[in-house]
């Protein structure tokens, strides 16, 4: 998903609470509560609230990215050496609105904010 080009698409047809951060096949997406880091599938034929009279709100399918994410089904195991070789060269790209979202979880938390080079270096120095 292209976030820039993608993003205002969404507006006003998707709950303000949940920001799309994947596409899936046939103009369906993922979304992440902005609240909670929940895990919602939005059905773009079903959720849209761009289309008169639908107000239904998208399918929770995951308390939060891991847990989505864990319950992806390989076809085969990979290895310990897959692993390593596929996070090479891997980098996670943050944006200042993952680093609000984080942060005011942070100071629910009771802990202190970081920067968004701080969350660069933490997200890319723990891969797995």
């Amino acid at each position: 998903m292209n976030r820039d080009s993608n993003y205002n698409t969404y507006l006003g047809r998707l709950p303000d609470e949940l920001y799309p951060i994947a596409s899936v096949d046939g103009g369906d997406l993922l979304l992440i509560s902005k609240k909670d880091l929940s895990i919602y599938y939005w059905f773009h034929e079903e959720d849209d609230w761009g289309i008169e009279e639908v107000s239904k709100w998208p399918t929770k399918i995951c308390s939060n990215l891991k847990e989505y994410l864990n319950q992806l089904i390989l076809l085969t195991p990979l290895t310990e050496a897959e692993i390593e070789e596929s996070l090479k060269g891997c980098t996670v790209t943050i944006t200042p609105t993952f680093v609000k979202i984080k942060n005011d979880i942070r100071a629910k938390e009771g802990l202190s904010p970081l920067t968004l080079e701080e969350w660069e270096k933490e997200l890319n120095n723990s891969k797995r």
